[in-house]
């Protein structure tokens, strides 16, 4: 009696130890993932310096910096919709306009990225052309909550939240990884200038050296 007592004492013990090993595992799955997509952010970072310092310094006179503006997600700013004149329609936003929360709203699925080579803060012709490809995931919702994958895919994405500011004339965006302490005040990758959105296509600049853009494409 005492050795079935014991053979079952054995048991048990297995089976709590077992689970308990399953659920560090999954932990430290999880972290693996998180760490896994912020080293990808720095690495864009990484690139953007590295592309900076190879090419010749310019002398540039400093911009004044704004106080940051806080837009809401719930209580979106009014956006003046424009036509060029071949009635094609124009980006949402431009450097000076604010932009509706419900603009980038949706599935946004990493195209291609380039680097801001003069330092304007715009997407020109001559930098689109050298994009290069690349695979990225975000998903805004209306009410703040987002997800964010470093693979072109909502699944295995991690829980995210974000919120819209104004910096340097631009729309600034801030994505925060649930969950994450430590994170930058600005959010993942540094933040991200908004430099145009419409309803197919975001291109963002990222903050925090300011060189490379990223182009998604509404998904």
């Amino acid at each position: 009696m005492k050795s079935l007592f014991l053979l079952y004492a054995i048991c048990l013990l297995a089976i709590v130890s077992h689970a308990q090993v399953l659920k560090k595992l999954g932990g430290d799955l999880k972290e693996d993932a998180k760490w896994k997509l912020k080293s990808k952010a720095n690495q864009k970072m990484d690139q953007a310096l590295d592309t900076l310092l190879s090419q010749p310094k310019k002398i540039k006179g400093k911009q004044k910096t704004k106080g940051d503006e806080s837009v809401s997600a719930e209580k979106p700013s009014q956006v003046v919709n424009q036509t060029s004149e071949n009635n094609e329609p124009k980006p949402v936003i431009s450097s000076n306009e604010s932009i509706q929360v419900n603009a980038i709203v949706g599935d946004w699925k990493l195209s291609v990225e380039t680097y801001d080579e003069n330092q304007n803060k715009k997407l020109d012709p001559q930098e689109k052309a050298k994009a290069f490809s690349n695979h990225f995931f975000f998903r805004f919702n209306a009410d703040g909550s987002a997800l964010v994958n470093s693979k072109a895919t909502a699944d295995h994405a991690f829980k995210a939240k974000y919120k819209l500011s104004k910096r340097k004339d631009l729309q600034f965006l801030s994505v925060y990884i649930d969950g994450d302490d430590n994170e930058s005040p600005d959010g993942l990758g540094g933040g991200y200038y908004i430099i145009s959105v419409d309803k197919n296509e975001l291109v963002l600049l990222e903050g925090a050296n300011e060189r490379a853009i990223w182009i998604f494409k509404r998904s």
